[in-house]
């Protein structure tokens, strides 16, 4: 097995603040709201390897190897190279996939001088159908399957997501290896000329906001578009998140795109609104990367949580 080490520099994300209403944590010293300062915070440098290898094992049948130490015949499947196995180490969601996976594809591609258009990709056979069909707009070669893969080509070995940091940025604005930076910056999604400058960015579901028509009448009187990512095709996704200059939207996947902004004269500005105990510094990561201005206000406390918030965790870990 052949092996080929990036080492990835530290990453440091400047100050920011997280606004809240009051609540019992300041012991009502604000009357209104709480302004929460948060320090500049440094991930360490990292690595990741790229390696060589000839069969692939998707994530249902190693547990089925640990199990019964065999594999049935119908569970094999031979390709021709390169392979790039993208089944393992993140969740199957918008986010992860444009700023984790393709972000992998095109670090495996600049390392090794392959073009991702000859990349054969490996995903999950239950890959989202919303996903499968960005994958086609980038016209993506994909095979989905859980199936053992044999055939020539490379993973990619990192011991977190988050550490990837460093790099993540820098290479999603890569329009030669990055097949999603090349859709956006390369023309084939094109700018709607009604794109919107200022847009509320919301969600349906859990996180939806209880005060919605209240917040909605507010922003629209400064100019502000209400927009669901779920009511828009793929490339409008990805297109109004990177065309926009004021952002204020729910913590969530539809953000995502924000990381592929580049060569655009004004900074982003955005208001990250994210649940109570949902508090992330991704969105305030790529933030700073792409030279933004980022704020993050706080969902309201509700009485039965009071409890929660003093309870401590139950583990920790280094970048807690």
């Amino acid at each position: 097995m052949q092996k080929h080490r990036l080492n990835i520099g530290s990453t440091i994300i400047p100050e920011g603040w997280l606004v809240g209403p009051s609540s019992f944590l300041t012991d009502s010293f604000e009357a209104k709201t709480e302004w929460v300062y948060l320090p500049p915070k440094k991930y360490e440098a990292s690595y990741l390897e790229i390696r060589s290898c000839s069969a692939f094992l998707g994530p249902s049948l190693s547990l089925k190897r640990r199990l019964f130490r065999s594999i049935e015949r119908d569970d094999e499947l031979s390709l021709k190279g390169p392979i790039f196995d993208l089944r393992h180490n993140s969740p199957e969601n918008w986010s992860h996939f444009i700023n984790v996976k393709m972000s992998l594809l095109a670090i495996l591609c600049r390392e090794l001088e392959l073009s991702w258009r000859e990349v054969t990709l490996i995903l999950p056979k239950s890959f989202p159908e919303y996903i499968k069909a960005l994958c086609r707009l980038l016209e993506l070669n994909c095979v989905y399957t859980d199936a053992l893969v044999n055939g020539p080509g490379y993973e990619i070995v990192f011991p977190r997501p988050s550490m990837i940091r460093g790099v993540r940025e820098e290479i999603a604005r890569d329009i030669h290896n990055n097949p999603v930076a090349a859709a956006i910056h390369g023309g084939k999604i094109q700018r709607s000329t009604d794109s919107p400058d200022r847009i509320l960015l919301l969600r349906r579901g859990p996180r939806s906001l209880t005060n919605l028509t209240e917040v909605e009448e507010v922003l629209r009187k400064e100019g502000f578009v209400t927009i669901f990512p779920e009511d828009l095709t793929v490339d409008q996704k990805l297109r109004v998140i990177v065309d926009a200059k004021e952002i204020i939207g729910i913590h969530g996947a539809g953000l995502a795109p924000i990381s592929f902004r580049g060569g655009s004269s004004v900074p982003l500005r955005l208001i990250e609104l994210t649940p109570i105990g949902h508090l992330r510094d991704l969105f305030r990561c790529m933030s700073s990367n792409i030279e933004g201005k980022w704020c993050c206000v706080r969902g309201y406390v509700e009485k039965d949580q009071y409890s929660q918030m003093y309870r401590r965790p139950s583990q920790y870990h280094r970048d807690s």
